[in-house]
């Protein structure tokens, strides 16, 4: 049987492995809130840019329509003047 210095040490030495244990787990911790923190940033960025693209997409689906409607009336002031 272990007798209670045996018991102090042992509860000791899983204190200390707890408290290592602990650490460990925390340092992992930061460490993937930090790469979540630069992934977002990431995709912050990527969906800006996606925004900008469709805004700048609408706008020259705008400027098309509107260069195709004077265009259909070029070709009619033109029709009515030949």
């Amino acid at each position: 049987m272990l007798e209670d210095s045996d018991i102090r040490i042992l509860e000791e030495m899983f204190d200390r492995s707890d408290k290592r244990t602990g650490e460990k787990i925390v340092k992992s911790e930061n460490m993937i809130l930090k790469e979540l923190d630069i992934v977002q940033a990431n995709l912050q960025t990527q969906i800006d840019e996606l925004r900008k693209n469709v805004t700048d997409n609408s706008q020259i689906g705008i400027l098309l329509t509107i260069i195709e409607d004077l265009r259909r009336r070029i070709e009619e002031l033109e029709r009515r003047t030949a």
